[in-house]
């Protein structure tokens, strides 16, 4: 069985192969997690370097499915920056290796990340997902409500324009 962690910006360095790895799998079978074909490993360097100072920062989570020792998925949280919005926060980049599929570990992860959202106040969830897809259906189960499609909102891993549906989770307007 898995395990959901949230990890420290040196365990992300220390772990960076294992999420190069993820992430290049998710791109090659199609997922539209923001790359685009074909994933070089200076691409993926970068970006989890990348990843790993916005942990350190304290701007960003990452949550880490684990299995036997070994990254299976992930999740990131992104907090708002501007005063204003702080009791706000992104979920960004939930992906599951290929072979890992239909287990539980995307739902597992949402939840997770839910619940720690939760613990710190934060009040206002937003994900956005590919139209009509798997992710889409999972989000929707979850209670998050769909406030609009975006045509062409990006570019599938082969280069092709999609649609997306954003989503939110208000626990204020629940408080008010």
């Amino acid at each position: 069985m898995f395990e959901i962690r949230r990890l420290a910006a040196a365990e992300v360095i220390e772990r960076k192969a294992e999420f190069e790895a993820l992430l290049k799998d998710a791109v090659e079978v199609g997922g539209t997690v923001g790359f685009l074909l074909p994933m070089t490993k200076d691409k993926l360097d970068r970006y989890w370097s990348g990843v790993a100072r916005d942990v350190e920062a304290g701007e960003r989570e990452l949550l880490a499915a684990l299995e036997h020792g070994k990254v299976i998925g992930a999740l990131q949280i992104a907090y708002e920056k501007a005063e204003s919005v702080r009791h706000r926060a992104d979920l960004q980049k939930l992906i599951v290796h290929s072979s890992e599929h239909r287990r539980g570990v995307a739902r597992a992860l949402l939840v997770d990340a839910l619940e720690r959202m939760h613990a710190l106040g934060i009040a206002m969830y937003t994900i956005t997902t590919f139209k009509e897809g798997p992710a889409e259906d999972l989000v929707r189960s979850l209670l998050f409500t769909r406030f609009g499609t975006m045509p062409h909102y990006g570019l599938t891993p082969d280069g092709k324009l999609h649609d997306a549906s954003m989503h939110y989770i208000s626990l204020a307007a629940v408080e008010e």
